[in-house]
């Protein structure tokens, strides 16, 4: 299961975590997505009362592809740099390796007091509020953070690609025959996407920056048991930084369709609610609607030059990448509506 077979050695962990550990069985986890191999590692401590904590370990194979070459040093620069100086959003980084054949994090474990969604889960505003208040904990604690001096971390959607690269992106999309029509009735809407976008950008440069998640989905975020404590949230290989908006607007943007329950105000009201709680600047709740819309059809866009490519690779969108390409059209149509 493991190309590294130092990872089912207890003397291994017992070195990393320093502390005796007489056992362990490793097993691969379903969540998570290529490159990346993510693995949970049941240890059974040397201690009186005996037990079974268990480690997240995140394996990414070399070399990483070409468009994304940053990857797992992005996501163990932003828990060892970033998230080390906010309130606690994430697990714990127990330890990292780096090295010619792969690039190794281990986290604490969350599942003990915590839990996970199934990846195809519907979101109800009541499962969403709590990681909705980490995500507001999360940018109001990161604003804070030299942000501009993190060349790491990924641009905002809005500054992620040239408007020619999503143009092509469509037009791959509209030659394809599988996705022809789709892709035609959606050039227009990115053609004037594109146009609007081009007049607002300036606009919301001004908004202040913080840290994104980027990739906030079920199978991402920790719920407390209890159902009174924040969530926590994993994987933040592709985090950015950019305005909170963006985040808000990427939870409709989950390849499930999670949020097909969701009303989009109602969630940017709970959002803001939470910010308010928290101490957070006070907001403008027209201004935050309109830059929630700017940031929807940024997200959206943002998203096709990766689909299109995804298409010209495989020869066709299926599973995953075909939910998405849904919800890119979902979510651009409704901003072309407005």
């Amino acid at each position: 299961i493991l190309a590294d077979r130092r990872i089912e050695d207890p003397a291994y962990w017992s070195e990393v975590l320093g502390t005796p550990v007489l056992g362990c069985r490793a097993e691969k986890l379903t969540r998570g997505y290529s490159p990346s191999l993510i693995h949970r590692v049941h240890l059974e401590y040397a201690s009186p009362a005996g037990g079974v904590p268990s480690v997240i370990c995140k394996d990414s194979r070399a070399p990483w592809p070409a468009t994304d070459p940053d990857g797992l040093h992005r996501e163990w620069f932003v828990y060892s740099e970033c998230l080390s100086r906010v309130s606690s959003v994430g697990p714990a980084l127990l330890h990292v390796e780096h090295s010619a054949q792969a690039d190794r994090l281990v986290l604490a474990d969350l599942d003990i007091d915590q839990y996970f969604l199934a990846p195809e889960h519907v979101w109800t505003h009541e499962e969403l509020r709590p990681a909705l208040e980490t995500l507001a904990l999360l940018h109001i604690s990161a604003e804070s953070l030299p942000l501009e001096q993190y060349p790491l971390l990924m641009p905002a959607p809005d500054r992620r690609w040239e408007s020619h690269t999503i143009h092509d992106a469509v037009r791959i999309l509209a030659d394809d025959l599988a996705f022809g029509d789709q892709g035609r009735c959606l050039l227009p809407v990115v053609e004037l996407l594109l146009e609007r976008a081009a007049d607002q950008f300036s606009v919301w440069q001004q908004v202040p920056r913080t840290l994104l998640h980027s990739d906030f989905n079920c199978s991402n975020v920790a719920l407390e048991r209890t159902g009174k404590g924040p969530a926590r949230l994993i994987d933040w290989h592709i985090a950015a930084s950019g305005m909170s908006a963006f985040e808000i607007a990427s939870i409709f943007f989950q390849p499930y369709h999670n949020h097909r329950n969701l009303d989009r105000r109602a969630v940017l009201e709970d959002y803001l609610e939470a910010h308010k709680k928290l101490g957070g600047e006070p907001v403008h709740h027209d201004e935050e609607w309109a830059a929630f819309c700017y940031a929807t059809a940024s997200d959206g866009l943002s998203y096709l030059p990766p689909v299109a490519r995804q298409l010209q690779n495989s020869g066709g969108l299926q599973g995953w990448w075909s939910n998405m390409l849904a919800a890119i059209v979902e979510n651009l149509m409704w901003c072309a509506s407005l």
